[in-house]
């Protein structure tokens, strides 16, 4: 058995995992878990540009996005696939451009904008989760449907704050 160490071909240790270790590349199901691992990755993104403009606490939201992020990275290592490591392209339509721009705007604006956009994201969230617990095998499905309910809860949370008079 070749150890890391008398690896010749000049692969970092990763890399030849990659090379030798029996995967599943080209599975939709372990696609679809990193599509949303992707998705994960960038709400937690998302979430950590807010915590600078202190609408509100958004530690909680980036929190759960990335335990979120790393049970589906158990996920698809338990299919015996590869995980992503990038997040998906800007969710939401936010970005640092975009926070700038609504700190521009009147206070109640912008926190509606930003609550009512939060909230589609959630809702995005419940849509991918709901779509993979159909698909998901037994030993999955639970882990999925709490992941769901956890993106109803802010769904839930952001409509109510955006509807909310301020």
């Amino acid at each position: 058995m070749m150890s890391f160490g008398d690896n010749q071909t000049g692969f970092m240790a990763g890399e030849w995992v990659k090379q030798n270790a029996a995967t599943f590349r080209n599975s939709p199901w372990i696609e679809a878990l990193n599509e949303t691992l992707r998705c994960e990755l960038a709400a937690v993104e998302i979430y950590c540009l807010l915590l600078k403009s202190a609408q509100f606490d958004a530690s909680e939201f980036a929190d759960e996005h990335a335990a979120g992020a790393r049970k589906i990275a158990v996920l698809v290592i338990a299919q015996r696939g590869i995980p992503a490591d990038r997040p998906a392209p800007v969710m939401a339509g936010f970005n640092k451009a975009i926070l700038q721009f609504c700190k521009l705007m009147p206070d109640t604006i912008n926190r509606r904008f930003t609550y009512s956009r939060l909230a589609g994201l959630e809702k995005q969230f419940c849509l991918m989760y709901a779509i993979l617990a159909s698909r998901a095998p037994n030993d999955a499905r639970e882990i999925i449907d709490q992941l769901g309910t956890k993106a109803a809860d802010r769904q839930l949370f952001l409509t109510s704050a955006s509807n909310f008079s301020f």
